[in-house]
């Protein structure tokens, strides 16, 4: 196990890898007790506190212990660097241990990507709740590590939106001006997966990223006028990355205006079973662009610009296809 994480402690830290490696205390069955491990884990029991139900103490690194059975085969480097990069303590949760006296040491149920990045960053010591198990104690811990994502309130991109309107993030405040200033859009308020209702921003990542690179009320403009935020998943991440980057492609009234003229022919699944339909070769949002620019490049006689291959498909022909192929297997 100990090699496993300072493999993954290569990849977070060339220079302290083995530094770091030799302050890991593995649970492989401690026969021997360091004195000055007894010494630490003395101490800490004498000044640990009890704060409502919960008992919490500030754990020397010397006393942390790492299971056999945590999660040293999915642990993510990444995880750990951007915590080294951006380790703020008042954000940081306290680690969940439990108490293991004829060790001297607390072995670590909830917390190892913090403890990794605190090893890192030169902590001596680490805050901590601590149970003490009595009874069955193994099974217990193991349930406790396995349990330790039940019941925690995950924060999605939307929800930080409110946040990041008032701290005047520029595009925020653009998304938030756009869906504000375009009648029949507004966010998903339901939390629940799945397309949304119409009208609905389905996915507020690709909203950002519009927004971001300031297209987003062009974007939106667009699926408007195609009626597209009249069908539910008619405003969701394809339909908003598809017009950005035909969009921001051209960046024309002209092409502008054709997009929806487009658009508002189809319902969104039946514009993108053509598209997968001519482009079944490609990954679906570039069959998605293509379709769309072949659109437009066919109606204004312009020039193929985002993909290399100048070739333009004639989607009228493709539609007939699509249409009698799918009529023969229906």
């Amino acid at each position: 196990m100990l090699e496993k994480l300072k493999k993954n402690l290569f990849v977070v830290n060339k220079e302290k890898k083995e530094e770091i490696a030799t302050k890991i205390v593995i649970n492989e069955g401690i026969k021997e007790i360091d004195p000055l491990r007894k010494r630490l884990f003395d101490i800490t029991e004498a000044n640990k506190q009890v704060i409502g139900t919960k008992t919490n103490a500030y754990i020397p690194m010397e006393c942390l212990e790492v299971p056999d059975f945590q999660r040293e085969d999915t642990l993510d480097p990444k995880k750990v660097q951007w915590l080294i990069d951006h380790w703020d303590s008042m954000m940081q949760e306290p680690l969940l241990v439990s108490v293991h006296k004829e060790t001297c040491t607390y072995i670590i149920l909830n917390g190892l990507h913090r403890y990794l990045a605190m090893l890192a960053l030169g902590f001596t010591s680490v805050e901590c709740v601590i149970v003490d198990i009595e009874e069955d104690r193994e099974r217990k811990e193991i349930e406790l590590f396995i349990g330790q994502q039940d019941g925690i309130d995950r924060m999605k991109p939307q929800d930080k939106h409110k946040g990041l309107v008032k701290l005047g993030d520029p595009a925020a405040v653009a998304l938030d001006n756009a869906v504000n200033n375009t009648k029949g859009v507004d966010f998903k308020h339901n939390k629940s997966r799945g397309k949304g209702k119409a009208g609905e921003l389905t996915n507020y990542d690709k909203a950002y990223f519009v927004a971001k690179n300031g297209m987003i009320q062009d974007v939106l403009d667009v699926l408007v006028a195609a009626k597209w935020n009249e069908t539910s998943g008619g405003l969701g991440g394809r339909a908003l990355m598809m017009v950005y980057d035909v969009l921001s492609t051209y960046n024309t009234p002209e092409v502008k205006a054709e997009i929806a003229k487009v658009l508002v022919k189809y319902k969104p699944n039946k514009f993108y079973g053509y598209a997968r339909f001519a482009y079944h070769l490609r990954t679906e949002s570039v069959a998605y662009d293509l379709y769309l620019e072949d659109w437009i490049c066919y109606k204004l006689g312009i020039k193929r610009l985002i993909d290399d291959d100048n070739r333009i498909v004639d989607p009228i022909k493709i539609e007939e296809e699509y249409n009698r192929t799918h009529k023969k297997t229906a």
